[in-house]
């Protein structure tokens, strides 16, 4: 009897867990994936505009 409250115990924190997580990622994972994106854009962008110049420096 006392494994099994145990485990329902265990089971009800776990399923908590997850839905605390799953919240938390919810709202904080779109917002980091929206400014990484950015992030990457403005490096490739800013990368292509350093090597046009060298190129034109070059030539």
């Amino acid at each position: 009897m006392l494994d099994e409250t145990l485990r329902m115990q265990f089971l009800r924190l776990g399923t908590s867990i997850v839905k605390r997580r799953n919240a938390l990622c919810g709202r904080g994972c779109g917002e980091c994936r929206t400014s990484y994106n950015e992030f990457v854009k403005k490096n490739k962008k800013g990368f292509r505009m350093n090597s046009n110049a060298l190129a034109s420096a070059q030539s």
